[in-house]
């Protein structure tokens, strides 16, 4: 936990040096407001909450920790393992290196999306192996991402035209992490995790086999605290196993937990009278999200 320096800002007179956008979040299946209120109307203590919490998180955040890791055991391309545990990611403009500290976010922009689309960070590990001919033939990729462009909002239960439906405010996606991997020999298949926190989220609980692209997934949503605030965060897993013919046994696994995932799969084939082949393809990934911290005073 960092220590800043103290200063005075001028902002918009609403505690930030934009506008928040206005969301209407009763759109959303999943939605909190950094005051904690979930459902129906605000009372003003509520509301004041959400704004403190808010402004802490505008001009105070300083960083996510997260994890992620890809293992690939594959008997005919070789072998990938991409990882990262508990990776520190610091916010920061995107093309700087050093960290924003708070003073910075009030003295450059104030339009939203001109000054907060570049208030993110992101951290990548990944490994390919190439198929010979310029393309891969698999991969293995992690990232850590921390801020989102109009980073604050102002949440409204309903119509954002009328200002009895107010009830907070809060933010977009704050930290996530992605996690992928895939093959094309001996067969396709892939697998892949994404875990979201925010103040509203698309998706319910909901688990099974898509039909369009036959992978098996698992979502699930939560009400999770980071930071002591409220949140929504959004857990979603899949994985493809395409393994199939004479002598081949497989399994697949996915599962979805509060601010964590894992899936993997797996193909095993031995030679048979009509097919000599032989292949063993383990898959295995897993994402995480454990904390965000801020700058003290």
């Amino acid at each position: 936990m960092p220590t800043a320096d103290s200063f005075t800002a001028l902002g918009r007179g609403n505690g930030f040096p934009f506008c928040p956008a206005k969301v209407n979040v009763s759109t959303y299946a999943n939605w909190i407001t950094l005051g904690g209120v979930s459902s129906g109307s605000a009372s003003k203590s509520q509301i004041n909450e959400s704004l403190v919490n808010a402004m802490k998180l505008w001009w105070n955040l300083y960083s996510m920790t997260g994890s992620f890791s890809c293992s690939l055991d594959n008997s005919q391309e070789g072998n990938i393992s991409v990882s990262a545990t508990n990776h520190e990611l610091i916010l920061k403009r995107i093309g700087e290196s050093d960290a924003l500290t708070p003073i910075q976010r009030s003295c450059r922009g104030t339009e939203p999306f001109a000054y907060v689309s570049n208030l993110s960070s992101i951290f990548t590990d990944e490994e390919e192996t190439d198929d010979g001919s310029g393309g891969r033939s698999q991969r293995g990729e992690g990232n850590l991402i921390i801020g989102s462009a109009s980073f604050v909002v102002r949440m409204y239960n309903g119509s954002t035209d009328d200002e009895n439906n107010f009830v907070g405010y809060g933010v977009r996606d704050v930290p996530q992490v992605v996690s992928n991997l895939f093959i094309t020999s001996p067969v396709n298949c892939d697998a892949a995790i994404q875990i979201q926190v925010g103040s509203f989220l698309p998706g319910t609980n909901e688990s099974g086999v898509d039909p369009d692209s036959g992978h098996t997934f698992d979502r699930k949503v939560f009400q999770t605290n980071l930071g002591n605030m409220p949140f929504r965060s959004s857990t979603y897993c899949q994985a493809v196993n395409n393994f199939s013919g004479s002598g081949v046994t497989k399994s697949l696994s996915v599962s979805a937990s509060e601010l964590s995932g894992t899936a993997s799969t797996i193909g095993n084939k031995v030679a048979t009278s009509g097919d000599t082949s032989t292949y063993s393809v383990s898959t295995s990934i897993s994402a995480s999200i454990s904390d965000i911290d801020f700058y003290t005073y």
